[in-house]
């Protein structure tokens, strides 16, 4: 029977990898990152209305209200923007999501972006059956991709679930219609060792 390497050995040996990665693999995460907080007056305004006059107990209320009577032209772009301010608002964001996708005054459907963002923002609040569930509305719409489950295994990582983090991307086949690529995986290695949690793989 082998004898097992002393604990500080694999400790040392976990370390050197997480080095190695990092000083020779350039990190993939910018590949399947969310789109940073760009400079957008409107944005701004249109996100601080909606946190003023948000209602908790009727979170689609102040989206609809938005959409409906404030004469808002809502591309893409202002909304992903929108969203990624909302990132401290979890069901706001997805309320807001909610409506673009049905609101007959957007013009085109929320892009995967959009999407990403309130999977983020929901991991963020430890949300994560509500995660799930518009990642199966995202897959519905084809919006889901392999940054969503990036952006999905980076929240599980953070809030100490790794095995759901690597759980997350073993399911990604089934929502994007291929398995995680070398670069995909090495995203996921590269986040668990970012945050010291390399012997989870």
């Amino acid at each position: 029977m082998p004898r097992s390497l002393p604990a500080a050995a694999v400790a040392a040996a976990r370390r050197l990898l997480c080095t190695t990665i990092a000083d020779t693999i350039p990190s993939p995460t910018h590949l399947l990152a969310l789109p940073p907080v760009a400079p957008s007056p409107t944005a701004d305004e249109l996100a601080r209305l909606l946190l003023a006059h948000h209602n908790p107990f009727h979170p689609s209320e102040s989206p609809l209200q938005l959409l409906s009577g404030g004469g808002v032209s809502l591309s893409q772009e202002l909304l992903v923007q929108i969203l990624l301010r909302l990132r401290g608002a979890s069901k706001l964001a997805l309320s807001l999501l909610n409506a673009a996708r049905l609101h007959p005054s957007v013009s085109s459907p929320p892009n995967t972006y959009a999407y990403d963002a309130v999977v983020d923002a929901l991991g963020l609040a430890r949300q994560f059956d509500a995660a799930w569930r518009l990642i199966v509305e995202a897959s519905t719409d084809g919006a889901a991709t392999p940054r969503t489950f990036a952006v999905l295994a980076r929240r599980y990582v953070a809030a100490g679930m790794t095995r759901q983090a690597v759980r997350a991307f073993d399911d990604m086949e089934a929502f994007v219609g291929r398995e995680p690529d070398a670069g995909e995986f090495t995203t996921l290695l590269d986040t668990l060792c970012k945050y010291k949690y390399p012997k989870v793989l």
